[in-house]
C-alpha cells in the first residue's frame, strides 16, 4: 500500500495538471539550490498567471563534490541544472535563475575561479539568463530536492549496536567520573568503541550503578542453581 501511494504521488507530481507542458514562446524561471547532501532544482513557466513546474531535478553529491569549498558548491547547482540537465529547455531562450545563494551573483562577476570554475563559467556564457537572489525561506522547492535522502539505508546501516558489556562499562565509567566531577561523556563513548550518535538521548545522563566493582559470584553460587 505504501509503494502504491508513493507511485501515485510521483505520477501526480509529474503530469498535468501539476506539471505543465513546456512552451518555447514563454520565458523560464529556474530555482536551484545545493546542500551538503545533494543538488536540487525546479524549472517553471508562467501559465494562467502563475508559475507552474515544468521539470523537477535532483541528485546526490559525489564524494569529491562533498569536499568542495562553499563558494564552489554554490556554483555547482547552476552549472549542473542549466548545462547538464535542462539544456534542451534553456539553450537559445532567455530565462531567470533564482537562488538563495547570494554569493553566487558575486562569483559570476568577479570571484577568482579555479580551472574547473572557469570551464563551468565558459559553458554558462552560451546561455541567456539573469540571476536573482531569493531568500532561503522562499526557496523551499529546490532546497527540499537538494536535501532529500538520495541513498538507500540497509537494515545494517540504520542501527549501531553497543553490546551489553559495553553499555555496563559505559554506565560504570560515567558514574565513577560523576563522583569525581571529571565526567567526560564523549571520551567514554569513544572508549566503548561507539560513536556519540549511537547512544540514545535517554541514556546520555550518568546513572548511579555499582561502578566500583563488578558482581562476583562465589564458587557455591556458580555450582548451585537458583
Amino acid at each position: 500500500q505504501c509503494d502504491t501511494a508513493f507511485q501515485t504521488l510521483k505520477k501526480c507530481l509529474t503530469q498535468a495538471p501539476v506539471l505543465a507542458f513546456a512552451d518555447a514562446q514563454k520565458p523560464y524561471v529556474l530555482h536551484v539550490d545545493a546542500s551538503m547532501d545533494g543538488l536540487g532544482g525546479v524549472l517553471y513557466q508562467e501559465h494562467e498567471e502563475r508559475l507552474r513546474p515544468v521539470a523537477f531535478i535532483s541528485r546526490s553529491l559525489s564524494p569529491s563534490e562533498r569536499n568542495y569549498p562553499a563558494h564552489k558548491l554554490e556554483f555547482l547547482p547552476l552549472k549542473w541544472a542549466v548545462v547538464d540537465r535542462l539544456h534542451e529547455y534553456l539553450y537559445g531562450v532567455p530565462f531567470e535563475v533564482r537562488t538563495d545563494n547570494n554569493p553566487l551573483t558575486y562569483i559570476m562577476k568577479s570571484a577568482k575561479l579555479d580551472a574547473t570554475g572557469h570551464r563551468w563559467l565558459s559553458a554558462l556564457t552560451t546561455y541567456n539568463f539573469s540571476l536573482k537572489y531569493r531568500p532561503s525561506r522562499k526557496n523551499v522547492d529546490a532546497d527540499v530536492l537538494s536535501r532529500r535522502p538520495h541513498t538507500h539505508l540497509s537494515a545494517d546501516e540504520e542501527w549501531q549496536e553497543i553490546p551489553a558489556a559495553g553499555v555496563r562499562a559505559l554506565c560504570q565509567a560515567l558514574s565513577a567520573e560523576r563522583r569525581t566531577g571529571n565526567a567526560s561523556y564523549a571520551c567514554v563513548v569513544q572508549q566503548a568503541g561507539a560513536h556519540m550518535s549511537a547512544v540514545p538521548k535517554a541514556y546520555s545522563h550518568a546513572t548511579e550503578v555499582a561502578a566500583d566493582h563488578s558482581p562476583v559470584l562465589s564458587l557455591s553460587e556458580l555450582q548451585t542453581p537458583k
